[in-house]
């Protein structure tokens, strides 16, 4: 890929201590700390994550759940039925190419078609797939992949 993206993707530990007003207190990359009053943390080996950034990862306002399927038992149906039962409040968009409803949520065929800002994607694609779906969600301008 020689595009750069501002796509921050998830592949260590995260440990986050909350405030008991639920905003955050301190939050740990890899054992390197730094208070959220900047707006910038530091992570593993002195990269740098925009607070911004790493907000609308945990705190998404819209999921798309690339790899949605409407098949109970899949992991693609499992994770927006979680989301459904487990009373999250932001959008979900489910991106499958040959779904157009998924328990009872408009899909998508591809991610670059869902309208507005996708905070968060949740991937469920096999492995084969990923670094093409990774780059999609770059393109879209997604902040966090799962």
């Amino acid at each position: 890929m020689d595009v750069e993206y501002s796509t921050f993707v998830c592949i260590f530990l995260l440990k986050i201590e909350v405030e008991k007003n639920g905003n955050f207190d301190l939050i740990k990359l890899n054992h390197r700390y730094r208070s959220n009053s900047n707006q910038k943390i530091f992570a593993s080996g002195g990269m740098i994550v925009d607070k911004n950034v790493l907000d609308k990862m945990l705190r998404p306002k819209s999921v798309a759940v690339v790899g949605a399927s409407a098949t109970p038992g899949k992991i693609g149906y499992t994770v927006i039925d979680n989301l459904i039962k487990g009373g999250y409040k932001g959008k979900i968009y489910p991106i499958n190419p040959t779904c157009t409803e998924i328990l009872g949520i408009k899909a998508y065929p591809e991610i670059e078609q869902v309208p507005g800002e996708i905070d968060s994607a949740i991937i469920t694609v096999p492995a084969k797939v990923m670094a093409e779906v990774t780059e999609e969600c770059g393109k879209k301008g997604v902040k966090g992949l799962i």
